[in-house]
């Protein structure tokens, strides 16, 4: 017998890098966990990760956004400010085919992570995104265009949820500072959790974002942890063939599982990794010391790492020029972490 309180909600999921997936593993457990179905709309590495994760749940393949990256800092964001144009394309194509799997499934709800296209006008919708404004701080006017258009895509939904807490210790910053009405900090927050450990891994270095800058970084820490005594750990994120390397030290895993994670961090006495957000969070929730590694020219992750440097959270350390120091006066903060699953609970009556 069907529950007649039982919702359909549609989950699309931005594959760029992991962070968009890992940080909706605890949301859409919960989902499932109150009864609900569940449709995880998503592509690449992101939707493979996810089929790890909910074996059991429809999981529909997306296009993704084609978008190409530079090898080169100073041109990251001019390639993609030229790209804006295929990103309209995209989003359209993508709200097209929203529309067809709410009706095939009869969708009562949607929630997404990043993926703008997903929603509709008459079903409630709800945005994961933590960065309402886009930074661009050397080009003040430049700015103010883009976030012009960009939040045109923002007011299409219903609400805007940001996984973070309300300021003054906020983790985005600035980038989630707009006062609208339909705005709600729905907590920090991780598909990972705090288990006491003995070590294993001097290191461990979680590799993600966007080829050909995730392959960079990869070959820079071989080559540094080659000269470093103890035991290392790579998660590499990608499931491309890996590189002889010649040091028994080093341990290498493609792609790891949420529990192989898990036991990974806890295990290791540093980790170093990407500035993206769903890996702050995750080391907030674990209180792990880390090296942040901002993706080049990425202009979010290097505010972030940036700021919370500043407060002496965690270690910046930019790409190409990464060390492993003996000491260290950063602290990593103890805030409160769960999501507002009460707030998430009473959309679903929407």
């Amino acid at each position: 017998m069907s529950n007649p309180l039982q919702k359909t909600i549609l989950y699309a999921v931005l594959n760029w890098g992991l962070g968009h997936a890992t940080r909706s593993v605890p949301i859409i457990h919960r989902l499932t966990q109150l009864g609900h179905r569940v449709i995880i709309a998503s592509d690449g590495l992101a939707l493979e990760l996810l089929q790890k994760e909910f074996p059991k749940l429809d999981l529909i393949n997306t296009e993704p956004y084609q978008v190409s990256y530079s090898t080169r800092a100073k041109n990251f964001n001019i390639k993609l400010a030229l790209q804006i144009p295929n990103f309209i394309r995209a989003i359209a194509k993508e709200h097209l085919h929203c529309k067809k799997l709410c009706d095939k499934y009869n969708v009562d709800l949607i929630i997404s992570d990043n993926r703008y296209g997903f929603y509709q006008k008459n079903i409630p919708s709800a945005l994961i995104c933590h960065q309402l404004r886009l930074l661009y701080p050397d080009h003040k006017l430049v700015e103010s265009l883009v976030n012009f258009g960009y939040q045109r895509y923002l007011k299409r939904f219903t609400q805007l949820w940001v996984p973070d807490i309300p300021p003054p210790d906020n983790l985005s910053r600035d980038m989630s500072k707009l006062t609208w009405p339909n705005i709600y900090f729905i907590g920090i927050d991780s598909r990972l959790t705090l288990k006491p450990s003995k070590k294993v891994y001097d290191t461990l270095s979680i590799l993600s974002g966007p080829e050909p800058q995730r392959s960079l970084l990869e070959n820079e820490i071989i080559e540094k942890l080659s000269n470093v005594k103890g035991r290392h750990c790579i998660i590499r994120g990608s499931n491309t063939p890996m590189q002889e390397i010649k040091n028994d030290n080093i341990t290498r895993i493609s792609l790891a599982s949420t529990e192989e994670v898990n036991a990974q961090i806890n295990q290791s006495e540093l980790v170093i990794c990407r500035a993206g957000y769903t890996s702050i969070m995750d080391m907030i929730v674990l209180k792990k010391s880390a090296i942040l590694v901002p993706t080049p020219g990425q202009v979010e992750q290097e505010y972030l790492a940036e700021s919370l440097s500043k407060k002496q959270w965690f270690q910046y350390q930019r790409q190409g020029a990464i060390s492993l120091p003996k000491n260290s006066n950063y602290q990593v903060p103890d805030l409160e972490t769960s999501y507002d699953y009460a707030f998430i609970e009473e959309f679903l009556s929407c």
